[in-house]
């Protein structure tokens, strides 16, 4: 890595920008300036390809690439990988002025970020002023990139002594240092020395997370409360502040901030995936699952692409498409491409495929469609009998799938053969939760099944053979409205017949007054309102002449 001077001569660059006018007009410029070794790239892959290959002096990348990764995804990618070091230069440039990709490109802190137009003059005066600022600051940098921290602290405290007039650039980069080795007090310290010169909500920032990191949480709230006063776009405040409430046990309002953050700064897909992870722990389906669908988006050309955002989306869609098919069936179909694309991407990993298609099962199964439900499903049924040694979680996932889509008798089998497996507590738990939810099922078919046996002797006019059926019916602890009015229904038809003597009329009624207090109220809205309306009237008129 070369020394930063005034010259460009000695830098190796890297101009990246997938227009072939622009990549020239931007090398035809550092030519001028006297710049002799550029490389250039078209797009982000073949960018960080030689971004790991190469350690360059400066890059400078249009924001907005086309398909695939743009310019702050390779900025991302580059920091993630150690490949940028903090000798390097990093300028953005763009022709876009959209607020979401300034303050995403701002969110990753290049050196410079240049709006298109772009003169030779301008971008001279800027590099200078860049190049000048990482001179005073060479050795520093080097001991950061070599990770070799307390040297660099060192020089940081002989730097800050000999140029004082330099201790703001020299804070923003020791004061991370200090937090990574744990000495938040020093980073405090150097963060106020720059607070004693000029305001910076960047040192003001560190202290607060410096705050948070000793135990003052209030305190770091306070001032982070003060710099969002100051600047109400800083959107690392509210990430921090989210983070803070966490700890103090409140999600709900943390869950706020981030959504604050996110309207703010939509493009980090780190941000999106916080959201959507409290979201779920929330409760809140929707949230979730809108931006779990943005990580994955913003994902697929990012170091920060993940499976479990994509097998995420699918959990939370599941409850939204149980409450309400017809509303969030795009949701639905959203999730269902999103696993495709999941099964594409990683088709030669094992495990995910697997989880994959029992994901696909249960969207599937959810949205009505059972063949290709069974379709997901025989196929991860067949990747399970080819495993050698199945591990109880990968059984674990595939019971509870079977569960949900029905199979019954199939998730019996798993079940029983995993009584000889080792398990841990959380799982053990996991399998005595879901031989309740088969025992559950199987007495929810059978309550389904005597229902239709009562409904057929209703039909035929045997009332008190349907009524026994039916009282086995509502003994299913969550058997639902149809069936208690089935219930209600018999005992009215029955006192209508004749054939009863005032007390079993009586007992009757009595016996329909509980069965309404399980139905509780019924909306409008609801199909079955009627019925319930006239039943009740019913009801009252039998009451009242049985009174007289």
């Amino acid at each position: 890595m070369n020394k930063p001077s005034d010259q460009l001569s000695s830098k190796q660059i890297l101009v990246i920008d997938d227009m072939v006018e622009s990549r020239g007009s931007l090398k035809r410029m550092l030519l001028q300036l006297g710049a002799e070794k550029i490389d250039t790239a078209v797009e982000g892959d073949e960018a960080i390809a030689k971004i790991q290959q190469r350690e360059y002096d400066l890059i400078v990348s249009d924001y907005n690439l086309g398909r695939g990764k743009d310019g702050q995804q390779i900025l991302e990618e580059a920091r993630y990988s150690g490949s940028f070091k903090a000798t390097s230069i990093f300028v953005m440039v763009t022709g876009e002025n959209a607020a979401d990709m300034v303050m995403g490109a701002l969110e990753y802190e290049p050196d410079a970020y240049l709006t298109k137009p772009i003169t030779p003059q301008m971008l001279a005066q800027r590099l200078k002023r860049i190049m000048q600022g990482k001179y005073h600051l060479w050795d520093m940098l080097q001991m950061i990139d070599a990770r070799k921290y307390q040297r660099a602290v060192e020089i940081a405290n002989q730097l800050m002594e000999r140029h004082p007039n330099q201790i703001a650039p020299i804070a923003r980069q020791i004061g991370p240092v200090y937090m990574h080795l744990g000495e938040y007090n020093n980073a405090i310290r150097v963060y106020s020395s720059v607070l004693n010169e000029h305001y910076r909500s960047w040192a003001r920032l560190g202290q607060a997370i410096c705050m948070h990191k000793l135990g003052d949480s209030l305190g770091a709230l306070s001032l982070l409360k003060d710099t969002l006063k100051r600047q109400p776009r800083y959107v690392q405040c509210y990430d921090w502040m989210a983070r803070i409430y966490l700890t103090l046990g409140d999600k709900e309002y943390a869950q706020q901030l981030l959504r604050k953050a996110a309207s703010i700064s939509p493009k980090a897909v780190l941000r999106q995936r916080e959201l959507a992870e409290l979201a779920q722990q929330n409760g809140n389906w929707l949230i979730a699952a809108n931006a779990y669908e943005q990580a994955i988006r913003l994902g697929r050309h990012s170091c920060y692409k993940s499976v479990d955002v994509y097998l995420k989306l699918a959990d939370c869609v599941q409850p939204l498409l149980e409450q309400d098919l017809a509303t969030n069936r795009r949701l639905g179909q959203k999730a269902q491409r999103a696993l495709a694309e999941l099964q594409t991407d990683f088709n030669n990993q094992f495990a995910i495929q697997y989880a994959g298609y029992l994901a696909e099962a249960r969207i599937n199964y959810i949205m009505g469609l059972p063949d290709k439900a069974r379709h997901s499903l025989a196929m991860a049924e067949a990747m399970f009998h080819e495993m050698e040694a199945p591990q109880a979680d990968d059984a674990l996932s595939l019971t509870s799938t079977l569960i949900k889509c029905g199979e019954h008798v199939k998730a019996n089998e798993v079940l029983r053969n995993m009584e000889g497996m080792e398990l841990t507590p959380a799982q053990r738990a996991s399998l005595e939760k879901q031989m309740q939810r088969l025992d559950e099922a199987s007495i929810k078919q059978n309550s389904d099944r005597v229902n239709a046996e009562g409904i057929s002797f209703y039909e035929d006019g045997d009332f008190r053979a349907a009524m026994k059926a039916f009282d086995e019916a509502v003994n299913y602890p969550d058997a639902g409205i149809s069936v208690l009015l089935n219930s209600i229904q018999v005992r009215v038809s029955l006192i209508k017949q004749g054939d009863c003597t005032a007390e079993e009329s009586q007992q009757l009624i009595r016996e329909c007054r509980p069965l309404f207090q399980r139905i509780g109220s019924v909306e409008e809205s609801d199909g079955r309102f009627e019925r319930y309306q006239r039943l009740k009237i019913n009801f009252t008129r039998l009451l009242q002449e049985l009174a007289t």
